[in-house]
């Protein structure tokens, strides 16, 4: 996803470990800071993050069956 892609206020998930971050500021250089659900801060590279897309439980019932 390119950096324009992303927006303030939106969901993303790091692509590491796949934990659902809330983009709270986006910097010309590439970087974002990001909230995670606990309400800690941290500044990531935005090529480390990657879409949020939600699937509903019942979806997720499914797949992993």
């Amino acid at each position: 996803m390119a950096q324009s892609d992303y927006k303030v206020g939106e969901k993303a998930r790091v692509k590491s470990t796949d934990i659902e971050v809330t983009i709270s500021q986006i910097s010309e250089h590439g970087f974002a800071v990001v909230r995670f659900e606990c309400g800690y801060e941290r500044m990531l590279l935005i090529n480390q993050l990657k879409p949020y897309f939600y699937k509903p439980a019942a979806v997720r019932a499914i797949q992993a069956a």
